[in-house]
């Protein structure tokens, strides 16, 4: 059987506004101990995928994040709060997409799973298990944080494609993020650059109508 396998945020969850960076930023004092959010952030990115992939917890990313900026963070609790705020919001036509697919699985006119690859640590999952229903439509579900791997290390990808007991080409991925589509592509897999919801409506037809799908197309 097919797979159309989802990233999760970028997608179906969205991700951080300007807004939410901002209750980071105040929740982590950077004014008060001088660390440019510039380089914060940088920081925040950098050093986040032990986080992901569930070696390390939320309160020594943030003393991680702090080695390497010089400084100390006194209330990891506080940026903890803020930052699964800054990752609570999805999107609505995204998500009334996935039901269509779940549905039309459902009485037989789908044949493909829906199937989920997300990184994400392994608080804010609990987080978005409690207060997105919608999370168990995938089926299955892959976590970073639960498999000790992320995004874009090539041994994820061949583990999901063991698990699935599938072949790279019968499944169509899709991710926001262009590093994770060519190493996905690599292994062999059809990847499609999410840029928009059309755009991924056009991949899920042709991959299903038994056409490649090029990462280059954009909705």
């Amino acid at each position: 059987m097919k797979t159309l396998l989802f990233d999760l945020y970028g997608l179906f969850m969205k991700t951080q506004s300007d807004a939410g960076k901002h209750a980071i930023e105040q929740a982590a004092r950077l004014g008060e101990l001088g660390v440019d959010p510039s380089e914060f952030w940088q920081v925040y990115r950098e050093v986040r995928d032990p986080l992901d992939a569930g070696r390390i917890n939320f309160a020594e990313y943030v003393d991680l994040m702090g080695d390497e900026l010089g400084v100390e963070f006194s209330n990891w609790e506080d940026i903890f709060k803020a930052d699964c705020e800054s990752w609570i919001e999805h999107d609505d036509v995204m998500v009334a997409w996935l039901e269509e697919l779940k549905a039309s699985v459902e009485e037989g006119s789908l044949k493909a799973r829906v199937a989920l690859l997300s990184n994400i640590p392994a608080a804010l999952l609990a987080k978005i298990r409690e207060e997105k229903p919608w999370l168990k439509r995938f089926e299955p579900a892959f976590f970073s944080c639960g498999l000790g791997i992320a995004k874009p290390q090539e041994k994820i990808f061949t583990y999901v494609v063991k698990v699935l007991e599938t072949t790279p080409k019968e499944i169509l991925f899709f991710d926001d993020t262009r590093l994770n589509v060519d190493v996905a592509q690599k292994l062999g897999i059809n990847a499609h650059h999410f840029q928009g919801i059309e755009g991924a409506k056009q991949a899920v037809s042709e991959f299903l109508g038994g056409r490649s799908t090029d990462v280059s197309v954009a909705s």
